[in-house]
């Protein structure tokens, strides 16, 4: 972002600010005082800051999560962007041609987003598996074909599957792998939703059973 700033001659500024849940909205209205131009959220972040808005995007509102904002006029003004984002990168890799069966780890508001986005690119067969029942229940409404499945079976669907989707928090700290006991196969693919500079556990482990996996 930085560099695109300075490309473009713009006077801005592009920083990480670590922000515990309890004090979001405090650091909304922070940065709103200060005169920010807006400001990304990221998980665990995503549905809260949604709930804060004083306006959503029709995307926003569908998928009941914010990775966007925008502060216009003392107004916050949220959008997604995380499913468009996926569906390009998805296409422009190839990564879904020949996928039949697809399994999205979490349901938060990046879970939300690939599940819209594996509807949108036409997967047949996509399942949601979380430690919350009722919220993987709820995410899996954004696609047509996809049901919700208990996560003490999310090994045994990623092994069936094509494509995996890890959009939960594990793995962030370079030790935790959502999948541990899953023996990749070369016809499968992973994406790590997963924000970190070295490959994550999981992507490692894919790689190494020959699976094409992108984090």
């Amino acid at each position: 972002h930085n560099a695109a700033f300075v490309e473009l001659g713009i006077d801005a500024h592009y920083v990480a600010l670590p922000v515990r849940p309890e004090e979001l909205a405090d650091a909304l209205a922070g940065l709103r005082a200060l005169g920010a131009l807006g400001a990304n959220v990221t998980m665990p972040h995503k549905q809260t800051a949604a709930a804060l808005m004083d306006e959503l995007s029709p995307v926003a509102r569908e998928l009941d999560a914010v990775n966007t904002i925008s502060f216009v006029e003392q107004r916050t003004i949220g959008d997604n962007t995380d499913a468009a984002g996926l569906r390009a990168f998805l296409a422009s890799e190839g990564v879904v041609a020949g996928v039949e069966r697809a399994v999205v780890l979490g349901a938060g508001g990046a879970a939300r987003a690939a599940v819209a986005a594996l509807d949108a690119l036409g997967i047949e067969g996509v399942t949601v598996a979380a430690r919350r029942h009722e919220a993987a229940r709820r995410a899996a409404r954004l696609g047509v074909r996809a049901a919700p499945l208990a996560w003490a079976r999310a090994a045994e669907a990623a092994a069936r599957s094509d494509l995996v989707v890890n959009a939960t928090p594990l793995g962030r700290d370079g030790v935790a792998d959502p999948l541990p006991g899953l023996m990749w196969a070369p016809r499968q693919r992973v994406v790590d939703l997963v924000y970190r500079a070295a490959p994550t556990p999981l992507v490692a482990r894919a790689r190494a059973g020959g699976a094409r996996a992108w984090d």
